[in-house]
């Protein structure tokens, strides 16, 4: 295989995200480039986050979905005086456990998630069956949808939540790299509306059913949508979306915003 024979796949999560994807990748004899579709910055306030811990001390059931929200809400436990500790908490796999470093003790892991049913609703029903009673709070990103607490609340349960992180668009200078890539990884509905608004027309591989759906709605092409967010799910669908290419060969993705009409994200 020629180097010009070689499929160029960007993943559109940082390192440390998807971990190993690039090595699985490269097993299958792609080029690999990160590209990360978004960045993440602290709250602009720490308040609602802090006083939603106070809220849990002692009584209530933390959630968190991502290593990076752990992140933060260990932090902030960290610095309070005194420390708030959560009577229970979920945490979704074991990276977004391991984040919270022992700042609320042990947690509770729902599992492996159905890929093709959203990730949010199964977490609050699992939580329902293990009879979370409340009141819970949810430390989510800016964007994060409402399934979850919406699930729980139909449930009865009291639910509360605080932004531990704020989640932004690349800079047009990183996106940049994105000129040439055959295919790109996307792993949120976020990192979809990147895509989308600046034009950037690249056969994609969703990591899941949420993600897919997002990027189909802005017009942007999915080959495929991994079964198991996880390398071995995304490679697997690399696998089938690299099997299109003879058929539906896709240009190489312009400069960000160049060319064709960019799409607003909504």
């Amino acid at each position: 295989m020629t180097a010009s024979d070689r499929t160029t796949v960007a993943i559109g999560s940082s390192e440390g995200g998807l971990e190993g994807l690039d090595a699985a990748l490269a097993s299958l004899g792609c080029a690999t480039v990160r590209v990360p579709l978004i960045r993440f910055e602290r709250p602009r306030s720490w308040g609602p986050l802090d006083r939603l811990l106070r809220w849990l001390d002692g009584r209530g059931t933390l959630v968190v979905t991502s290593p990076r929200g752990a992140n933060a809400v260990a932090g902030r436990i960290r610095v309070l005086d005194p420390r708030p500790r959560p009577a229970t908490t979920w945490a979704v796999g074991p990276a977004t456990g391991a984040a919270l470093g022992g700042a609320v003790g042990p947690f509770r892991d729902p599992g492996p998630l159905a890929s093709d049913r959203s990730h949010a609703v199964q977490l609050a029903r699992a939580m329902l069956r293990d009879g979370a009673g409340g009141p819970v709070g949810f430390a989510r990103g800016d964007r994060a949808g409402a399934a979850l607490p919406r699930t729980l609340a139909a449930g009865g349960v009291e639910v509360r939540t605080a932004v531990a992180y704020r989640t932004l668009a690349a800079s047009r200078e990183t996106l940049e790299a994105l000129c040439g890539v055959d295919l790109i990884v996307v792993a949120s509905p976020s990192a979809a509306r990147v895509l989308a608004k600046n034009a950037l027309m690249l056969p994609i591989v969703a990591i899941g059913p949420t993600t897919a759906r997002a990027a189909r709605t802005r017009g942007l092409d999915v080959r495929a949508t991994a079964a198991t967010a996880d390398p071995s799910g995304v490679v697997a669908a690399v696998r089938a979306a690299m099997a299109m290419r003879g058929s539906r060969r896709s240009n190489p993705a312009r400069r960000p915003g160049s060319g064709a009409r960019a799409m607003a994200a909504s």
